[in-house]
């Protein structure tokens, strides 16, 4: 399943996702990326591609590949909910970060076997519509998102500093087979 991206576009786009990666979720990051690749690149599931199964899709590379990184991330969110259902266990800041990887093996493949040229415009498209759509899946909003980017950028902690007194941390949870044990 060594699916190596060839295109020096986005062989930079997925070292840079890699960069980013907080150690704290590289794990997770890890896992997402590696059960997304085997469902878009096994072959008993290889044909569900919206590039496989439609050849036409192509034509509208930057919508079929972020709605179909969109789905992928959907169906892994639901899946991580276990076979008694309950909460969703993949957390999402590596998820987002993996769908942008997922995409870039995406591009990769259409452009090394359909013959789709991507260039940078393409590129930016594509990950900005993939983003756009994942958010969606996922019900974040884009003032939601511009919320936190500005704290961010104000320099503003999303999560307090560790200190002698126990605070509140969001957690991470792992979802069997995907991203935990």
């Amino acid at each position: 399943m060594n699916q190596n991206v060839q295109n020096p576009l986005l062989k930079q786009v997925e070292a840079g996702i890699e960069k980013q990666v907080p150690t704290d979720i590289r794990e997770a990051y890890d896992r997402i990326v590696v059960a997304g690749m085997k469902i878009m690149f096994d072959e008993k599931s290889h044909g569900n591609m919206q590039l496989v199964k439609d050849p036409q899709a192509k034509n509208d590379i930057v919508g079929s590949v972020s709605k179909g990184i969109a789905g992928l991330m959907y169906i892994m969110h639901e899946q991580s909910r276990g076979p008694n259902g309950g909460e969703p266990t993949m957390p999402l800041e590596p998820a987002v970060l993996a769908s942008i990887t997922l995409m870039t093996k995406s591009l990769d493949f259409a452009e090394r076997g359909l013959g789709v040229r991507i260039d940078r415009q393409i590129l930016a498209d594509c990950t900005e519509a993939t983003a756009e759509q994942v958010l969606r899946k996922f019900n974040i909003s884009q003032e939601q998102v511009e919320e936190v980017v500005a704290r961010t950028q104000a320099g503003e902690q999303l999560v307090p500093p560790k200190s002698g007194q126990p605070q509140p941390q969001p957690t991470r949870t792992r979802a069997p087979g995907l991203v935990g044990e």
